[in-house]
């Protein structure tokens, strides 16, 4: 581990949940800030932590893509602290960006992207199980990056061990909450998706025909009655977006406490 620090310098912390922290830091080979997620002590000494650490690992290499937090480097020795290196979002996440504010237009072009994470992690069966603003990030081109794939498993995961059905319950699909296996799936992340979308919308106080067949079409109890993909909605979202009036457009939001809702600030 020693000389795995040797190479990456820890700057800042920016921020800590139940298993990691994760820090600002410098990769001194090349001076290229990152992010470095590091597993508490504690949870790194346990054999299930590290497979679950070293799953994510893996499932981050597999999942390389333009909308997904790139993976540099990786810690997984179990007797040490476990490490990952990965992209620093200079923008924070969503969460953060609309605590500070940020344009309709911006929010809704960013949740677009976030559709395109989904609908490329959705190809290889994969389930993120945990889509929310805070992992959301905002890289320093202002594009979107999904993140914390911590939870995320494949439907045949799920089936096999209702245990790996899991999440943040402000965003559960109803079929998460209940742990039923056999309907969890894609359409349970659009509905997360959904109801982001649903926040930002109440605060609009805009509702165009696209807005509407989207967010009922995310939210319906019946996850047989949702979208089954992404790209169903993609083109949904851009037409809504092309014809988004100006002076909504432009309007700012900002993030309140708890209960999670979205405001504008009009100016």
């Amino acid at each position: 581990m020693k000389k795995f620090f040797e190479r990456y310098i820890i700057k800042e912390k920016k921020g800590e949940g139940a298993s990691a922290v994760v820090f600002s830091g410098i990769d001194v080979y090349t001076q290229k800030k990152v992010a470095m997620k590091v597993a508490h002590t504690i949870l790194a000494k346990h054999a299930k932590f590290a497979s679950r650490w070293q799953r994510e690992v893996i499932l981050l290499h597999m999942l390389q893509h333009k909308r997904v937090v790139p993976l540099f480097d990786a810690q997984l020795k179990s007797s040490e602290r476990l490490c990952m290196i990965m992209g620093f979002a200079e923008q924070g996440d969503l969460e953060q960006r609309l605590l500070h504010g940020a344009t309709a237009k911006e929010v809704l072009i960013w949740l677009l992207e976030v559709l395109e994470g989904l609908a490329h992690i959705h190809s290889f069966g994969v389930v993120h199980q945990d889509i929310k603003p805070d992992n959301i990030l905002i890289n320093d081109e202002g594009h979107v990056w999904l993140a914390d794939f911590s939870v995320a498993r494949t439907q045949a995961e799920m089936i096999s061990n209702r245990q790996e059905i899991t999440g943040t319950p402000e965003y559960y699909s109803p079929e998460q909450r209940s742990k039923i296996a056999t309907e969890v799936g894609p359409w349970s992340d659009l509905y997360a998706w959904g109801k982001i979308l649903e926040q930002v919308l109440q605060s609009l106080e805009f509702r165009s025909a696209e807005m509407v067949e989207i967010v009922e079409g995310c939210l319906a109890l019946d996850p047989k009655q949702r979208f089954q993909s992404a790209g169903e909605i993609i083109p949904l979202l851009e037409k809504a977006l092309n014809t988004l009036p100006r002076n909504i457009q432009s309007r700012k939001f900002y993030l309140r406490s708890k209960p999670r809702s979205v405001q504008v600030l009009r100016e």
